[in-house]
């Protein structure tokens, strides 16, 4: 028994480091375009995007047994890998040649809906103990999500000096109405939010607490998550000369994400809810803090003191939440 439980260690520890390694030569090779159509001055904002695809395609190919192996031969991982290779080559050849089909939105939304419709098939085992998602405790976990993430980034505009015109941002309804009326783009994006949270989520995530524990295995996962971002960082979201703030910046707050994500996704056993809040969590931070969060005026302590504090606030809801108050709200509230 102990020596079946070694091998199986040892085979999850493989696939682990496995996973991170192909994910990140898949992720930075690709990067070497990015960077190169940055320093010649071309619009990289689709092949960034597209980056969003490689961790889940790195999981569905190397989960061929255990929890996915009957997903891996479905339809839903053949829908993923030509749905996937259509949008890396359309953003490649976009980006470098300037060709890409005139209908090239009809064909992304067609292989969204077709990937739609095969998701919502029984993904994992379900758990006993979860929230069931219904309407009301949808809404309920949507609305406690915007106000946490509101929570978490006036900490950071407070640290940034930046916290007066983040508050105007928030009281301008016309950001609001801009908001409300992205929220159903949500399925044109579908597939790019499976990308990551199936990857980091679904599959990694679990690997990572079976090796090192509930909490250390979600920070961990936060790192590695950050790291990942980097030819985001350099070339897209900042500058390579502000290198050291965006990466900082990125993995603290990839940290702080994969710690409520990794709550969230516990609570509710839903992967499509956890994309739908990471999808959220984007369309929140373009809105609202694209143009206060100056990473160019950043400072290393403002992150530093920004990340502590929202570590606390953090704890003290996992603490409410620990005492069932906070289940007991969603539960109370969905009933009426």
């Amino acid at each position: 028994m102990r020596e079946e439980t070694n091998i199986k260690k040892d085979k999850n520890n493989h696939t682990t480091g496995k996973y991170i390694f192909t994910t990140f030569i898949i992720t930075y090779a690709m990067g070497g375009f990015i960077a190169y159509g940055y320093y010649t001055g071309r619009d990289i904002g689709f092949l960034c995007t597209v980056q969003m695809l490689y961790p889940a395609l790195t999981a569905l190919m190397l989960d061929q047994k255990g929890n996915g192996g009957c997903f891996y031969r479905s339809k839903l991982f053949y829908a993923y890998l030509v749905g996937s290779l259509l949008l890396v080559i359309t953003a490649v050849s976009e980006t470098f040649f300037h060709i890409a089909p005139k209908n090239i939105l009809a064909i992304i939304v067609l292989v969204h809906f077709v990937f739609l419709l095969l998701l919502f098939q029984p993904i994992g085992k379900k758990k006993e103990g979860h929230i069931r998602i219904s309407v009301g405790n949808f809404c309920l976990y949507s609305l406690f999500y915007i106000l946490l993430w509101f929570g978490i980034n006036l900490i950071s505009a407070f640290c940034e000096e930046s916290a007066k015109n983040f508050l105007l941002d928030v009281m301008n309804m016309k950001n609001w109405l801009i908001f409300f009326s992205q929220l159903p783009a949500f399925f044109y994006n579908f597939l790019f939010f499976f990308g990551e949270e199936y990857g980091w989520r679904f599959f990694l995530q679990p690997k990572l607490q079976e090796r090192y524990g509930r909490w250390k295995g979600v920070v961990i996962l936060g790192f590695v998550w950050g790291i990942w971002h980097l030819p985001l960082n350099l070339f897209y979201y900042s500058t390579p000369e502000n290198w050291k703030y965006a990466i900082s910046s990125q993995v603290l707050g990839c940290i702080v994400l994969a710690i409520i994500f990794a709550k969230l996704y516990n609570m509710m056993n839903s992967l499509v809810m956890i994309m739908w809040m990471h999808y959220i969590h984007n369309l929140l931070g373009t809105i609202f803090y694209a143009e206060n969060g100056d990473s160019d005026k950043g400072s290393l302590q403002s992150v530093v003191l920004a990340f502590g504090s929202q570590l606390i606030l953090i704890g003290f809801i996992l603490l409410l939440e620990k005492d069932k108050k906070l289940r007991y709200f969603v539960h109370k509230r969905s009933k009426k």
